[in-house]
């Protein structure tokens, strides 16, 4: 039971927290991605990235954690009543 508790709360946890920062990540993209390249002189007064690796950078944990919250909800279920 405490390992599907723990699987849940993670779970929502990660979905909370990437909803959160969705918008900062969206904005980041979105410099770095279509506006740095347009316009070469905010290249200067920006810190420009690579919004690939930014990107896959922030939100891999959410995924990897999901999975994880996910496989151990699965496993648990099985031994709690009513999930047969």
């Amino acid at each position: 039971m405490l390992i599907f508790v723990g699987g849940l709360t993670l779970g929502t946890w990660l979905v909370w927290l990437l909803i959160a920062n969705g918008a900062t990540l969206l904005a980041e993209t979105i410099v770095d991605a279509e506006l740095v390249p347009a316009k070469p002189q905010l290249a200067c007064s920006l810190q420009h990235l690579d919004w690939r690796a930014e990107a896959f950078g922030f939100t891999a944990i959410h995924f990897l954690g999901l999975a994880f919250a996910a496989g151990a909800v699965g496993c648990s279920a099985a031994y709690l009543p009513g999930f047969h």
